[in-house]
């Protein structure tokens, strides 16, 4: 099996954008989550657990090149994991532009000697 495409999708919130610094003081109301998971699998992605603010996704790396108009590479990182990384910038899709603030792919962090 090849290998896939892991993200996070993080929504918008109606109150105020999500960062790492209000992420535990901001959610989104659960008709968004089910509208954007409902979308998210109408495009083919494999929607995962969610949480307050986003919601887990895994793509083949052609679906979600397509899904999100761009170019993944793929890499290994010093752990053994493959991960993707996307040069091109993430577009949102125009039927979820509204409710997503973006999308994350997960890097595991660089270690120094």
């Amino acid at each position: 099996m090849s290998a896939q495409v892991a993200a996070q999708v993080v929504l918008r919130s109606a109150d105020l954008p999500v960062t790492s610094e209000n992420v535990d003081e901001v959610s989104v109301d659960e008709g968004t989550i089910e509208r954007v998971t409902a979308e998210l699998r109408r495009l083919g992605l494999t929607v995962g657990p969610t949480g307050p603010t986003s919601i887990s996704i895994t793509a083949t790396p052609t679906l979600f090149e397509q899904v999100f108009s761009t170019r993944l590479e793929q890499r290994q990182a010093a752990s053994g994991i493959v991960e993707f990384v996307a040069p091109v910038p993430i577009r949102i899709p125009d039927s979820l532009a509204k409710l997503v603030e973006g999308v994350v792919l997960p890097q595991s962090p660089e270690l120094l000697p």
